[in-house]
Protein backbone atom coordinates (compact mmCIF):
# COMPACT_ATOMS: atom_id res chain seq x y z
CA UNK A 1 0.00 0.00 0.00
CA UNK A 2 1.12 3.76 -0.94
CA UNK A 3 0.18 6.97 0.50
CA UNK A 4 -1.16 9.04 -2.96
CA UNK A 5 -3.04 12.59 -3.41
CA UNK A 6 -6.80 11.61 -4.33
CA UNK A 7 -8.99 13.94 -6.30
CA UNK A 8 -12.47 14.00 -6.59
CA UNK A 9 -13.46 14.80 -9.46
CA UNK A 10 -17.79 15.76 -10.77
CA UNK A 11 -18.96 17.23 -14.41
CA UNK A 12 -20.01 20.69 -14.07
CA UNK A 13 -22.31 22.11 -16.75
CA UNK A 14 -20.07 25.33 -18.07
CA UNK A 15 -21.29 27.58 -21.41
CA UNK A 16 -19.82 26.42 -24.44
CA UNK A 17 -20.19 29.94 -26.20
CA UNK A 18 -22.48 28.97 -28.49
CA UNK A 19 -25.18 29.73 -26.30
CA UNK A 20 -25.31 26.16 -24.94
CA UNK A 21 -23.47 24.03 -22.27
CA UNK A 22 -21.03 21.42 -21.91
CA UNK A 23 -19.83 19.35 -19.40
CA UNK A 24 -15.86 19.90 -17.82
CA UNK A 25 -14.96 18.31 -14.92
CA UNK A 26 -13.71 20.07 -11.97
CA UNK A 27 -12.04 18.89 -8.70
CA UNK A 28 -14.40 19.01 -5.76
CA UNK A 29 -11.73 17.84 -3.25
CA UNK A 30 -8.45 16.42 -2.66
CA UNK A 31 -6.88 14.64 0.43
CA UNK A 32 -4.47 11.91 0.92
CA UNK A 33 -4.99 8.39 1.23
CA UNK A 34 -3.84 4.36 0.58
CA UNK A 35 -4.31 3.07 -2.96
CA UNK A 36 -4.29 -0.29 -3.84
CA UNK A 37 -5.18 -2.59 -7.04
CA UNK A 38 -7.67 -5.50 -6.55
CA UNK A 39 -8.34 -8.59 -8.53
CA UNK A 40 -9.75 -6.97 -12.15
CA UNK A 41 -13.50 -8.37 -13.36
CA UNK A 42 -14.76 -9.56 -16.76
CA UNK A 43 -16.80 -7.49 -18.77
CA UNK A 44 -18.72 -9.59 -21.35
CA UNK A 45 -20.19 -6.89 -24.27
CA UNK A 46 -21.05 -8.42 -27.35
CA UNK A 47 -18.18 -11.03 -28.11
CA UNK A 48 -15.73 -8.46 -26.83
CA UNK A 49 -14.20 -9.63 -23.05
CA UNK A 50 -12.80 -6.11 -21.06
CA UNK A 51 -10.76 -6.40 -17.96
CA UNK A 52 -11.64 -3.77 -15.66
CA UNK A 53 -9.22 -2.84 -12.79
CA UNK A 54 -10.68 -2.42 -9.50
CA UNK A 55 -8.96 -0.35 -6.71
CA UNK A 56 -9.35 0.17 -3.02
CA UNK A 57 -8.90 3.19 -1.63
CA UNK A 58 -8.45 4.18 1.95
CA UNK A 59 -9.60 7.97 3.04
CA UNK A 60 -9.73 9.98 6.03
CA UNK A 61 -13.44 11.05 5.77
CA UNK A 62 -14.22 14.59 5.32
CA UNK A 63 -17.62 15.96 6.70
CA UNK A 64 -16.72 19.19 4.08
CA UNK A 65 -16.91 16.69 1.24
CA UNK A 66 -19.32 13.77 1.03
CA UNK A 67 -18.21 10.77 -1.63
CA UNK A 68 -21.06 8.90 -3.16
CA UNK A 69 -21.20 6.68 -5.98
CA UNK A 70 -20.72 7.44 -8.82
CA UNK A 71 -18.16 10.15 -8.32
CA UNK A 72 -15.24 10.18 -10.41
CA UNK A 73 -11.76 9.41 -8.84
CA UNK A 74 -8.36 10.72 -10.16
CA UNK A 75 -5.20 8.95 -8.42
CA UNK A 76 -1.52 8.08 -9.44
CA UNK A 77 -3.06 9.09 -13.06
CA UNK A 78 -5.48 6.72 -12.88
CA UNK A 79 -9.44 8.11 -13.14
CA UNK A 80 -11.62 5.53 -11.83
CA UNK A 81 -15.46 5.66 -10.39
CA UNK A 82 -16.66 4.77 -7.23
CA UNK A 83 -18.72 2.04 -7.03
CA UNK A 84 -18.82 0.71 -3.55
CA UNK A 85 -18.21 2.55 0.07
CA UNK A 86 -17.86 1.84 3.56
CA UNK A 87 -16.84 3.33 6.80
CA UNK A 88 -14.28 1.33 8.77
CA UNK A 89 -14.62 2.70 12.54
CA UNK A 90 -17.88 3.67 14.46
CA UNK A 91 -17.38 6.88 14.24
CA UNK A 92 -17.23 7.26 10.73
CA UNK A 93 -13.77 8.45 10.39
CA UNK A 94 -11.82 6.37 8.11
CA UNK A 95 -13.55 5.64 4.66
CA UNK A 96 -12.75 2.15 2.62
CA UNK A 97 -13.66 3.14 -1.47
CA UNK A 98 -13.65 0.77 -4.35
CA UNK A 99 -13.53 2.59 -7.32
CA UNK A 100 -13.40 0.85 -10.76
CA UNK A 101 -10.84 2.07 -13.82
CA UNK A 102 -12.96 3.97 -16.53
CA UNK A 103 -12.19 2.96 -20.18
Amino acid sequence: MRTEPIQFLETQRVPDGAGGFTGAQEVMHTTHGTFEPLKGSRDLAGNQVRLKQAYKLTIWANPAYTVKAGTLVSVAGVRATVQQLRYLDAMRRRLEIIAVENG
